[in-house]
């Protein structure tokens, strides 16, 4: 019903009609308490009538609320006041990009800015899971001042009705009015629709990459890239015509054309996977090749770098690199980084080598010796995972015997040794640079960075150690600070002089944390960033770290270890792998590469079968983790972590939403009948374990309250005892009366570490890991006690799950390599045989916290699947001189 002008909604006045359609009509309206203009977005009958589509509204619209981009137009937030609900949204003022190109085609120089910020916007949003699912000219604005504004994210779905399988196959999936169809579809518009879309598929970010191509390609013609004279054509053209290539100007370049070719794929699998690889492509092309650099660059001493001064996303670069330069392609001084007089800066293209992928899992993949002669690196063929290596005058990587299984190397400070982690038995070793025999220089450790001084740091969970190169009794270095809020310290390197350490100070399992320096003489904790990870020290004396998927850098005096300046981005759209590692890199000679990951690189949710068959279950590779089946085998609940920070999500009918908002939820578990789901949280004052009502409703419950980080890990049938995890710092396991904040008490109480814990279905025995015998390995104790404990695995196990029955237990094989199956006789425990069901090394899996669940009917597991398809990345963008950008950008004085 429409609104008659002055009518008041709540505090808002209503000023002026702005429009109507499918989603409802659109009302300018004055906040009077806040005194602001909004855009009341009044919400359809057939809308408001509906209990339980608004109600799913309303869980929609909480997630979209939390979108927070200078491009997205706002939603602040949703007015229930009298009959006609409304969403209250940021008013943009100015003409639509439609009325714009109403005009005519709009040049190059004025359509790659828009586009630019329109890929912004969307990349912000797909990074939070969300697609918008009707972009098109109509729903961008144009500021005065040129600034970009994106409106209705994600409104095609919340006000869109929930359609069953048979429904949305036969849904035209576009702005229709009630009368055509049952509820108002409010899915896309026909001209700017994929063909997935056309054909009532499910979607996800792809069909928004295909709408960015279908508005970029019309702000440069003037015309529609699929047009007709009704629906059905348009939808014909959609499914089965190119757009008419001939009308884009002379002028246009070539990586634009590439670009729009790359959006417009109609099969999605061949599309661009990520929209910031448009982001990227429209800046290259707003940008010179080369631009002449605007500050000095500063020189460093040639010394030992740390292992993270140098790192690399992809084994081909290096043939790339290599062969560029012998081809004379780019000029690099290896001696040294000459500043005699300013080198321009150049940027460069580079196709990674076929054959070679990143090893799955976390960490380095690249180091360079200390004279930059020699790249060694990581790399996952068809031989299987070892180190390569290469000489700058080289054309032919070589592999270094030795290092099967390999990652994250790391050289000596002579060059004359090569380290890195065997992930298999959890060791660091080494070997000549040539190859030999490895030497292990510690047990159960990972991640570590040579000093000057000879010793190795390193980290193991989530503290810091020394140890002789030659091998020795560790020295504990650094713990978590709980006190000063740091609960972890991890990957972590030493600073130029071996006097002080570089680490990321969040948690494995929350991706919030920050940035820290530590003086090894006085212990002194700086915090170099509040948040962001992964960092690592450049000579021009800045610390570089990652903040979602933009890599940021912070002027730091390595002599006083002093903060001497304010973060500040410095490159937008790096890669981030699922476990947090920035793929960038920059060298003592000022070359700076790295791979242009569009949003974080991320894992599939798939289902496997006992037999190694696998079926996704959300094809969107995202950054997921410790995925949990509800009991009934409908659900599932999941951790997802973003740029601001993890939530947990509830994927149920074929679609994900958002059940928490705070950015700090991780670790889910199911309650035993299915209606609630706790998870680990935290606050400036404490560590909790929360729960929330599995379907959004309802508030949150406080369950544990420590000073310690803590997690959930089993819930007793009857809902009453909540078995728990802390770690202060290592792991123990302790069981509360959920009733009784008091009732807390350690279970299985020893020095050891305990973790992993889970609860048989009868909730009579329980599962966990334990370091008691000097191995992890897997046991079960009864529950909640006392009794004896039974060794399940043999030579070690990881992340133990019961099957159905109490008959079965399934865990990690020591080295990762399987998922195994130990028979229990359900009455003694007695392990009856253990076998192995099928190679688990594909699948993103961890000694700490469990990434895998089984079905209720335990004939397949949830399993976060490292083969994505967006995992590698096809190219590489490679900046020479990169030190005078930094400095310009972000001066040090030096």
């Amino acid at each position: 019903m429409p609104l008659q002008l002055g009518t008041t909604l709540g505090v808002y006045e209503v000023l002026s009609a702005i429009g109507a359609g499918g989603m409802g009509e659109v009302y300018k309206a004055r906040d009077t308490k806040l005194d602001r203009d909004v855009a009341l977005k009044i919400l359809p009958d057939a809308f408001v009538n509906d209990p339980e589509r608004l109600a799913r509204f309303q869980r929609e619209a909480k997630v979209l609320a939390s979108l927070n981009h200078p491009n997205i137009a706002a939603i602040y937030g949703l007015e229930e006041s009298g009959d006609s609900p409304a969403l209250v949204l940021e008013y943009v003022p100015g003409p639509t990009l439609q009325d714009r190109i109403a005009k005519g085609p709009i040049p190059l120089d004025e359509a790659l800015p828009i586009a630019r910020q329109i890929a912004e916007a969307l990349e912000a949003a797909h990074e939070q899971g969300i697609i918008h699912r009707d972009l098109k000219p109509a729903n961008v604005k144009v500021k005065d001042d040129g600034t970009v504004k994106v409106l209705d994210f994600g409104l095609a779905k919340a006000l869109g009705p929930e359609l069953s399988d048979t429904e949305a196959a036969n849904s035209p999936t576009m702005t229709m009015t009630a009368a055509a169809t049952k509820m108002g579809v409010i899915m896309g518009t026909a001209a700017y629709m994929s063909p997935e879309q056309a054909r009532g598929k499910s979607l996800d970010r792809r069909c928004d990459i295909w709408a960015f191509g279908c508005v970029l390609y019309e702000m440069l013609t003037g015309q529609p890239a699929f047009d007709g004279d009704d629906v059905s054509l348009i939808l014909a053209e959609v499914i089965k015509s190119e757009p008419d290539w001939g009308r884009l100007a002379d002028d246009t370049p070539e990586s634009i054309r590439g670009l729009l070719e790359r959006c417009l794929e109609k099969d999605r699998n061949e599309r661009l996977p990520h929209i910031g690889e448009a982001r990227f492509q429209v800046r290259k092309a707003l940008t010179t090749s080369a631009v002449e650099p605007t500050g000095a660059a500063t020189t460093g001493a040639s010394r030992a770098l740390p292992r993270h001064q140098f790192r690399w996303a992809g084994a081909g670069l290096v043939a790339g690199i290599l062969v560029a330069i012998a081809a004379g392609m780019v000029v690099w001084r290896v001696a040294g980084f000459d500043t005699s007089a300013p080198a321009p800066l150049r940027r460069l293209t580079i196709d990674l080598q076929e054959g070679m992928t990143l090893p799955a899992g976390v960490g380095t993949a690249i180091a360079i010796s200390p004279d930059s002669q020699t790249f060694v690196y990581a790399a996952q063929s068809a031989e299987g995972r070892r180190l390569y290596r290469r000489r700058m005058d080289e054309f032919r990587a070589v592999p270094i015997p030795g290092t099967e299984g390999a990652t994250m190397p790391f050289f000596s400070p002579d060059g004359e040794w090569i380290a890195f982690s065997d992930a298999s038995v959890t060791e660091i070793k080494r070997v000549p640079l040539a190859g030999g025999e490895p030497f292990t220089i510690c047990e159960r450790c990972a991640d570590g960075s040579w000093g000057e001084d000879g010793s190795i740091v390193y980290e193991w969970n989530r503290s810091v150690f020394r140890v002789s190169e030659n091998g020795g009794s560790p020295e504990l270095l650094a713990e978590p600070m709980l006190d000063r809020g740091v609960p972890a310290l991890i990957r972590v390197s030493l600073l130029p002089g071996s006097k002080a350490l570089l680490f990321d100070m969040s948690t494995t399992d929350v991706s919030i944390g920050g940035v820290g320096v530590m003086s090894l003489e006085s212990r002194e904790l700086i915090v170099v960033s509040s948040d962001g990870g992964d960092p690592f020290y450049s000579q021009t004396g800045h610390i570089l770290f990652a903040r979602g998927t933009t890599l940021f850098a912070v002027p730091f005096d390595v002599e006083r270890l002093q903060v001497a300046g304010q973060p500040t981005p410095v490159l937008a759209g790096v890669r981030v792998e699922n476990g947090g590692s920035v793929q960038a890199v920059v060298s003592r000679d000022g070359l700076l590469f790295y791979a242009p990951s569009q949003g974080e690189v991320g894992t599939q949710l798939a289902w496997v079968t006992r037999d190694g068959a696998v079926a996704s279950v959300i094809e969107e590779g995202r950054r997921f983790a410790t995925p949990r089946v509800s009991p009934d085998g409908e659900r599932i609940a999941v951790q997802i972590n973003a740029a601001g920070g993890s939530d947990i999500w509830i994927h149920e009918s074929g679609t994900t939403w958002r059940l928490t908002d705070s950015g700090v939820a991780a670790n889910p578990i199911w309650a035993a009948d299915g209606a609630e789901v706790a998870y680990g949280s935290r606050s400036a004052e404490s560590f909790t374990i929360e729960s929330a009502a599995a379907d959004g409703t309802g508030g949150v419950r406080t369950l544990v309250a420590s000073d310690a980080p803590v997690s959930p890990a089993a819930w007793s049938p009857d809902g009453n005892l909540l078995v728990f995890q802390e770690d202060s710092p290592n792991p123990k396991l302790f069981v509360i009366d959920v009733r009784d904040p008091a009732s807390r008490e350690a279970y299985a109480a020893s020095e050891s570490s305990t973790y992993s814990a889970t609860l048989s279905h009868s909730g009579r025995w329980l599962a966990y890991v334990s370091d008691r015998s000097g191995t992890d390995e897997v046991y079960v104790r009864a529950f909640p006690g006392p009794g004896r404990e039974y060794l399940i695995s043999r030579g070690g196990g990881f992340t133990p799950l019961w099957g159905p029955g109490d008959s079965e237990l399934s865990y990690l094989s020591p080295d990762f390599r399987f998922l195994m199956a130990a028979r229990l006789d359900s009455q003694s425990l007695e392990v009856l045989d253990r076998r192995e069901l099928f190679p688990a090394r594909t699948f993103w899996s961890l000694p700490w916290g469990t990434h895998h669940d089984i079905h209720p009917d335990g004939q397949r597991f949830l399993m976060l699947n490292q083969s994505a398809p967006d995992r590698t990345a096809p190219k590489v963008s490679v900046v020479l001189n990169w030190h005078q950008e930094l400095q310009a950008r972000v001066p040090t004085g030096q």
